[in-house]
C-alpha cells in the first residue's frame, strides 16, 4: 500500500507537468489497492478503491474511447465484474445490481473476447452464489468458457493465458457441476475435458503424429509447426541484460518476431481447418483439442473393451461419468442434494485421514464410507475388463484403484466384512490425468501379472524404458516402486544420489531415447510462476544445493524444496492446485 501510495504521487505530479488533457493512470494503481486490501480483509477500504478504479476507467472511455493508450473496455469489464462478484458473494446482490446492469450492457456490446470473457465469467459465476442453477445461467457460463478458450487462440504463446485466468478462473468445472446436474451429461463431460486437458495437450503438441510426412498437407503443415517454434524461441526474455542497447536490440527482435508469428499463426489456422476432414486426428492433436465422448467410445473398444470412469468434483457434489460402450453416465457420488449422501461429518473425517499422509492409515481410510462411495463406480466393472480411472481435484490424492474389503448381507438385512476382509487392489486399473490421453494409447492395456507370477514381457514391450526415483534417499516406497516398474516393463531402476539432473538430461538427450520415463519423487510447486517448479532430483555433488534455477534445455527439473510449494494433501483442497499433473507433463517434454 506505501508502494502504491508513492506512486500515485509520482502519477499526480508527472501528469500536472502535462499542459494538454491526459487519462493518468486509468485507475491502475487503484484497482492495486484495492487488491491488496481485499487480500487483507479490509472489504470497506478495497471496495473504495475498486470503485474509484472503475469510475476512472470510465470517464476515460468515454472521453477517448477507442484511443486509449491501453486497452480500454476489458479493464471496465474486469473491475466491473470484480465489484459484482464480490458483492454478489457476499450478500449484497441489491447493492450490485446496477453494477450487474452496466456489466450486461458492456458485455452485449462487446466483441473482443478480452470483454466478453470476464463479464461473462462473473455474471454467471454470481448467478451461481445467487442460487440461479437455470438453464440461462448454464449459458452464460458456456459463454464464459468459449471466450475464454477464444483468448488463448489469439495469444501467441498460449502460456500466457494464465494471466487472465488469474483474474478470474475459468468456470469450466462450474458450468460442468450445473451441466450434468440439468441432465446435460454430454456436455458435462465435454466442459470437465477442456478443463482438464488444454495445459496437458499444448504441452505434448510438438509430439510426432502418425501420419505419413511425404503428404503434402502434412509437410507444409511441419514446416509452418517449426517456423512457428523458431519464433517463439527467439522471443525470448529480455529482463536479464543490463547493457541498455543489448535490450533495445532484443527488445526489437521480440516485436519483430511477434509479428512473424501472427502470420505463421494464421497460416496454421487456415491449414488446419483443411485438415478438419483429410487429417482429423493430426488436427485435435495440434490444435490441443479436448477429447469427446463419441471419440472416447472406439478408443476404448480398440483397449480390450475398457470402461472409463471419470471425476468431477465440482461445488456442488462429486460426480462420476462412466462411458461404457457408446453409453455416457453420471452419478452423484457425494453432494448435498443426495439424498442418500454421507454424512458431512463423515467426508470431513475422511479428508482428515487423507491429509494425515500415514501409511498405517491406509486401511482405515480404504475402508470409510466416502472411500467406498467414491470407488463404487470403479467396483461395479467386472475384473475381467480394463478400466481407466481419471481423477479431479483432490481425488488425485486418492488410491481410487484400492477397493474397500467385499461386503456381505446376512438375512436379516445387516452388512458385514466377508471372510476375506483384505482391502483390494483392482486388477487392470489405469490412472490418467485426462481422457485425452487415450489418443495416444490405442492398445491393449498390458495384462496384470498373477500374484507371484512372473512379469508379462510380451504385453510389457513399450521401448526403452527409464525407471528412477527416491533422489534424496526418504522414500522407500518409491524405491521398491522403482523396483517393480523396472521388473514389469523391463531394464533397471535407477535410485537415490545417482539421479541427478545431469544424468537424466543426457539420458534423454542420448542416442538411445527412452519411449517412456517413470520417476518417483519429490517435487515442488510454485502456484505464482509455474515456470518455477520442477522435481527434486539429486544433488550433482554431495552438499551442492539443488537450485530451482538450474535449467536443463529450457526446462526446470532440479529443486531446492525451500523454493518452491511441496505437494501438501491440504494444499490440494485449493481450486487451483488441480493441475498439478500438469506441471509435471510440461516438464517431461522434450524437443
Amino acid at each position: 500500500m506505501e508502494l502504491a501510495a508513492q506512486a500515485r504521487a509520482l502519477i499526480a505530479f508527472l501528469t500536472a507537468q502535462i499542459p494538454v488533457e491526459n487519462t493518468g493512470d486509468l485507475g491502475i494503481l487503484d484497482s492495486i489497492m484495492a487488491g491488496v486490501a481485499c487480500g487483507y480483509g479490509a472489504t470497506a477500504l478495497a471496495d473504495r478503491y475498486l470503485l474509484a478504479s472503475i469510475d476512472t476507467m470510465q470517464r476515460a472511455h468515454d472521453r477517448h474511447g477507442a484511443e486509449l493508450p491501453f486497452a480500454g473496455l476489458d479493464r471496465l469489464a474486469l473491475r466491473l465484474g470484480t465489484l459484482v462478484l464480490n458483492w454478489s458473494r457476499s450478500g449484497r446482490a441489491e447493492q450490485a445490481a446496477p453494477f450487474r446492469a452496466r456489466l450486461v450492457a458492456l458485455r452485449d456490446e462487446a466483441t473482443a473476447a478480452a470483454v466478453r470473457y470476464p463479464a461473462d465469467a462473473a455474471l454467471g459465476l454470481a448467478a451461481l452464489a445467487a442460487g440461479e442453477r437455470t438453464e440461462e445461467t448454464l449459458r452464460v457460463l458456456r459463454d464464459a468458457c468459449d471466450g475464454y478458450d477464444e483468448l488463448r487462440q489469439g495469444i501467441a504463446d498460449l502460456s500466457e493465458a494464465a494471466g487472465y485466468g488469474a483474474i478470474f478462473t475459468p468456470p469450466f468445472v462450474e458450468a460442468a457441476d450445473l451441466a450434468v446436474e440439468l441432465g446435460r451429461v454430454e456436455e458435462a463431460f465435454a466442459l470437465l475435458e477442456r478443463a482438464k486437458s488444454r495445459a496437458l495437450l499444448e504441452a505434448m503438441r510438438d509430439r510426432e503424429t502418425g501420419v505419413d510426412p511425404a503428404d503434402p498437407l502434412v509437410a507444409r503443415e511441419a514446416a509452418l509447426w517449426a517456423e512457428l517454434r523458431r519464433l517463439r524461441a527467439s522471443g525470448m526474455d529480455v529482463g536479464g541484460s543490463v547493457d541498455v542497447e543489448e535490450r533495445r536490440r532484443l527488445l526489437v527482435r521480440r516485436m519483430s518476431a511477434s509479428e512473424e508469428q501472427s502470420r505463421v499463426r494464421g497460416e496454421l489456422h487456415d491449414l488446419w481447418q483443411q485438415m478438419a476432414t483429410t487429417h482429423p486426428t493430426m488436427r485435435a492433436h495440434r490444435m490441443a483439442e479436448p477429447i469427446t465422448a463419441d471419440e472416447v467410445a472406439p478408443l476404448l473398444a480398440d483397449a480390450g473393451d475398457a470402461v472409463l470412469v471419470e471425476y468431477l468434483t465440482g461445488p456442488f457434489g462429486v460426480w462420476a461419468f462412466t462411458l461404457s460402450g457408446t453409453d455416457l453416465t453420471a452419478r452423484r457420488l457425494l453432494g448435498p442434494h443426495d439424498p442418500g449422501a454421507v454424512a458431512a461429518t463423515d467426508v470431513d473425517g475422511w479428508a482428515d485421514l487423507l491429509a494425515s499422509a500415514d501409511d498405517d492409515g491406509l486401511r482405515e481410510l480404504v475402508e470409510h464410507p466416502v472411500h467406498a462411495a467414491l470407488t463404487a463406480p470403479i467396483a461395479d466393472v467386472p475384473p475381467s475388463r480394463p478400466v481407466y480411472v481419471v481423477p479431479h481435484g483432490t481425488l488425485h490424492l486418492v488410491p481410487l484403484h484400492v477397493l474397500p474389503p467385499a461386503r456381505t448381507v446376512d438375512d436379516a438385512g445387516a452388512a458385514g466384512p466377508s471372510d476375506t476382509a483384505d482391502i483390494r487392489v483392482r486388477p487392470r486399473t489405469y490412472l490418467l490425468p485426462s481422457a485425452s490421453l487415450l489418443r495416444a494409447h490405442r492398445s491393449v492395456p498390458a495384462r496384470t501379472n498373477p500374484r507371484g507370477g512372473e512379469p508379462d514381457r510380451h504385453t510389457a514391450s513399450v521401448g526403452r524404458v527409464l525407471v528412477c526415483g527416491d533422489t534424496l534417499g526418504d522414500l522407500p516406497y518409491a524405491r521398491a516402486e522403482c523396483a517393480y516398474v523396472a521388473a514389469r516393463l523391463g531394464g533397471s531402476g535407477r535410485t537415490g544420489a545417482a539421479v541427478t539432473s545431469t544424468w537424466l538430461a543426457d539420458t534423454l538427450a542420448g542416442p538411445e531415447r527412452p519411449r517412456l520415463v517413470h520417476l518417483a519423487c519429490h517435487a515442488v510447486f510454485d502456484r505464482r510462476r509455474p515456470e518455477r517448479s520442477g522435481l527434486v532430483l539429486a544433488a550433482p555433488t554431495p552438499g551442492a544445493s539443488r537450485n530451482l534455477d538450474e535449467g536443463m534445455r529450457g526446462r526446470h527439473l532440479d529443486g531446492d524444496r525451500r523454493r518452491g510449494e511441496p505437494l501438501d494433501p491440504r494444499a490440494a483442497a485449493e481450486p487451483d492446485s488441480g493441475a498439478d499433473l500438469v506441471s509435471l507433463a510440461r516438464l517431461a517434454q522434450w524437443n
